[in-house]
């Protein structure tokens, strides 16, 4: 998939200093070959039940962004995953 993005997120390294690291989503298509973001990698990207996040589901920024511009948004296909749906 050539339009997703590569995002910065922070994360702990091997010391516990904060980082910035720079991730590509992993991804995967369903079975109607729709777009779907893993989030089970530990990139942070996506936090279906918000336990960093406040106790809110978090999608990442850059994400929301990407499926703007695509002229769709994102459904949670599971807690591990959401999946890509045209407005």
């Amino acid at each position: 998939m050539n339009n997703l993005p590569t995002i910065e997120v922070q994360e702990l390294d091997e010391n516990l200093n904060v980082v910035t690291v720079t991730v590509t989503p992993h991804y995967f298509l369903d079975e109607n070959d729709a777009l779907c973001i893993d989030g089970e990698h530990g990139d942070n990207l996506i936090d279906y039940y918000g336990e960093y996040r406040g106790g809110y589901p978090y999608i990442d920024p850059a994400l929301e962004a990407l499926a703007t511009k695509l002229g769709g948004y994102w459904e949670w296909r599971n807690s591990g995953s959401i999946v890509f749906c045209e407005a």
